[in-house]
């Protein structure tokens, strides 16, 4: 009988299309793939085709029910595959008695898995939020006869209709108010992880370890370097500091 630990890997892709060309997938695969067979035995796959928007999440229940018939770890590449539902999931992970670890960073203990379920659910809310906001700012100036003219240089007289834009450019335009919304929080969330890993005494190095490992990147969408991660730090640091003079002032 094997003594080998047992995994079983989540993935989950966005669309169809991903699904169907791998985009996003083989990373996971990959990921997952590696590590399992590093350290135990991947005895089961589980692929979720779906929207983000969507609750419902079959394959992952099928999943968590291997696990728990197989006596099996569960392994993601990153936290977001399953943070949909956010604490639910962990709840319904920790009733069952069910482990769960990402590829990436494996090493993890409960508190960080938390943190992270916190900042993913955190950012959901405000990419919403925003692009909620900057639609209705757009609404505003149509409604007040104003125009608004697009960064693909279209007239836009109706929200969905602007002049001369394909269902494609709607959909890109779209994206491209997520993306913006994701950028401007993307600091902020890294700065949050960075201060409490501080505070719990890691260094800069091993801060920007888990910063890279958990998927985090730079506005350019690059990975972050020890000093970009002290630097947050500071600015971080700075603006608590100058609050707190203004307060007592």
């Amino acid at each position: 009988m094997s003594n080998l630990l047992k995994y079983i890997a989540y993935y989950r892709v966005s669309t169809q299309e991903q699904g169907n060309s791998g985009l996003g997938l083989s990373a996971q695969q990959s990921s997952v793939r590696t590590f399992a067979k590093a350290s135990g035995e991947l005895v089961g796959e589980y692929t979720e085709v779906e929207s983000g928007t969507h609750n419902s999440r079959k394959q992952l229940d099928a999943a968590i029910d291997a696990c728990v018939a197989l006596g099996a770890i569960l392994v993601v590449k990153n936290l977001s595959r399953i943070s949909r539902g956010g604490y639910k999931v962990m709840g319904k992970l920790q009733d069952l008695g069910v482990t769960f670890i990402e590829s990436t960073s494996p090493y993890d203990n409960q508190l960080i898995k938390e943190f992270k379920f916190s900042l993913a659910k955190e950012e959901r809310e405000k990419i919403s939020e925003r692009t909620s906001s900057a639609l209705q700012e757009i609404k505003k100036k149509i409604t007040k006869g104003e125009l608004h003219i697009s960064k693909a240089g279209n007239i836009v007289r109706s929200l969905g209709c602007p002049d001369n834009l394909s269902a494609m450019s709607r959909e890109r335009a779209t994206l491209s108010i997520r993306a913006k919304a994701a950028n401007d929080e993307n600091n902020k969330r890294a700065t949050s992880l960075i201060v409490a890993l501080k505070s719990a005494g890691l260094s800069f190095y091993a801060i920007t370890k888990q910063l890279n490992d958990s998927g985090f990147k730079t506005s350019r969408g690059n990975n972050f370097s020890e000093m970009q991660s002290k630097r947050l730090y500071v600015r971080h640091t700075k603006l608590n500091v100058d609050e707190h003079s203004t307060l007592l002032a």
